[in-house]
């Protein structure tokens, strides 16, 4: 339809019905060229500031720290094909903090095909707006928690193919936070998810959760799924 383009895998041949019906030629039409605006790969240290990013991402792996992104704009950080079964396919994308004692704060994520955000342990996602994720219905959401000791507060997350905050670890904080309209794509949502972890003493509380749209199993506001443990909720 109007505003959507499909690509023929036999000819490579790509097809885009224009906006409103707008011819082609007439327009300037770009494409993603990259996968990453910053690749901060075996990187610590480092603090990102006031950019403006789109159609990429930023990436860190494990062996990366203390990595600070504050005050950014992204979009479109994420674009993977379909699925037939998602149910726990983990798409490695999104906004990788995957280093320990990460931050991101004061900023807006949105439109990604997996995760909002993956932050690793100790690490801290506070004040942002992070929407239009997980359009595969992976089992991934606004932000997945890779390790423990991190808290996720005084977040706004908004529609979400699955879930709000997933968080299977152990010593998390999932406080103050505005979740809402989640499960857009399948079903056994939670607006916070954890499962098969003795959570050690984690919290989800004071937290706005509404608008959980899911057939099926259905969906739960603060969901600890099979063989979860060692959480306080209130």
């Amino acid at each position: 339809t109007s505003g959507e383009w499909y690509r023929n895998a036999g000819n490579g041949r790509l097809y885009l019905w224009a906006p409103n019906g707008g011819n082609p030629n007439n327009m300037d039409v770009e494409v993603k060229d990259r996968q990453y605006a910053f690749n901060l790969n075996k990187v610590s240290g480092t603090t990102i500031s006031g950019i403006n990013i789109f159609a990429a991402t930023i990436s860190t792996t494990t062996a990366s720290s203390h990595t600070v992104v504050n005050g950014i704009t992204a979009q479109y950080i994420s674009s993977d094909r379909l699925f037939s079964s998602g149910w726990f396919y983990y798409p490695d994308e999104g906004l990788m903090l995957k280093g320990g004692s990460s931050v991101l704060e004061n900023s807006t994520i949105a439109y990604a095909t997996g995760d909002g955000v993956i932050i690793g342990s100790g690490g801290l996602v506070t004040n942002n707006t992070i929407h239009d994720v997980d359009t595969v219905g992976a089992d991934t959401g606004g932000v997945r928690l890779l390790g423990g000791g991190t808290t996720v507060s005084h977040n706004t997350i908004y529609n979400s193919g699955r879930h709000g905050v997933l968080a299977e670890v152990t010593h998390a904080n999932i406080i103050y936070n505005s979740i809402h309209n989640i499960g857009l794509q399948t079903t056994e949502a939670g607006g916070i998810y954890t499962a098969g972890v003795n959570g050690e003493g984690s919290t989800m509380a004071y937290n706005q959760i509404y608008n959980i749209h899911t057939p099926g199993y259905g969906g739960t506001a603060l969901f600890p799924d099979n063989s979860s443990s060692g959480w306080s909720i209130h």
